[in-house]
């Protein structure tokens, strides 16, 4: 089976290195770091080489949240997104309400955690119109290659619940979220940069230095781990895991590592982890 290849970026240099890549099948902008103005222009570019485009959401919906979006809902609804991504149920329940689910799919982030068959069939219940439109939900980054192989399996069985089969995406690169966090380091160490977002290094006690991204915009930071989570050279065993399709996602990337890693070249000895697929937590 053919797997479908999505990407998401944080910056136009990204984006514009992922189209030309020829790799993508969806690309994903970010509402915390793109300007809504632009959207429609990213949507045309991506359709125009045969790329659908899709929105991703920010990790914690709270009012300010809801206000942005209100102040930018025509652009939102005219971009001609084909696609949002969501990172938690009070995003997708606000879209409902404002009419943006119609006529537009959308996938769960691997934040709103699904481990297995009965929780991705009460996450549905929680959807609007029980999950009526939901395309994909993303793989929890904690289950190793064989408990999602499970997963995949059980939430693909035919049943009583035909409608609740669930398609799943696997994140194949990208670096994971340690800590999502509403107190600012900006903020804390130095001043409030307010609308200017920047990206500090925040060494932990082995001399690792962590990425950490601002979103002014939603007035929250996400603390990455110092490498990325690397998959993408394990096909085999990928493809044995059912997932339907795989997702890059790019964060501190430049526009040449983008370039690299869509071609399949391998980071450096050391400059990567395999996260929990080789692992389990328990």
């Amino acid at each position: 089976m053919e797997r479908k290849i999505s990407i998401t970026i944080e910056n136009e240099a990204q984006f514009r290195a992922a189209l030309e890549s020829g790799r993508a099948d969806l690309i994903y902008v970010d509402a915390a770091y793109m300007e809504p103005a632009d959207f429609a222009g990213f949507v045309e570019a991506a359709h125009e080489k045969g790329v659908r485009c899709g929105l991703r959401l920010p990790h914690i919906w709270r009012a300010e949240a809801g206000r942005y979006f209100a102040a930018r809902l025509e652009e939102i609804r005219s971009a001609g997104f084909d696609c949002w991504l969501f990172r938690n149920l009070e995003g997708a329940l606000w879209f409902a309400e404002q009419g943006l689910l119609d006529g537009v799919s959308y996938s769960l982030d691997h934040g709103i955690y699904v481990t297995n068959k009965a929780a991705a069939e009460e996450i549905r219940e929680l959807l609007p119109d029980g999950g009526e439109g939901l395309i994909s939900m993303t793989c929890p980054l904690e289950l190793n290659a064989a408990e999602l192989k499970a997963l995949i399996t059980a939430c693909s069985e035919s049943g009583e619940k035909e409608a609740a089969k669930t398609s799943f995406e696997l994140v194949i690169y990208g670096r994971v979220p340690m800590m999502i966090s509403a107190q600012c380091l900006q903020k804390t160490a130095r001043e409030c940069r307010k609308g200017n977002e920047t990206t500090l290094m925040l060494e932990d006690r082995k001399g690792a230095l962590m990425p950490v991204k601002n979103s002014c915009r939603f007035c929250f930071n996400t603390i990455y781990n110092s490498v990325p989570v690397m998959l993408y050279d394990l096909t085999d065993d990928l493809s044995g895991t059912g997932a339907a399709s795989w997702r890059y996602e790019f964060t501190t990337e430049t526009p040449e590592e983008v370039r690299r890693i869509l071609r399949g070249e391998l980071l450096p000895a050391g400059g990567f982890t395999r996260g929990h697929f080789r692992k389990s937590v328990l």
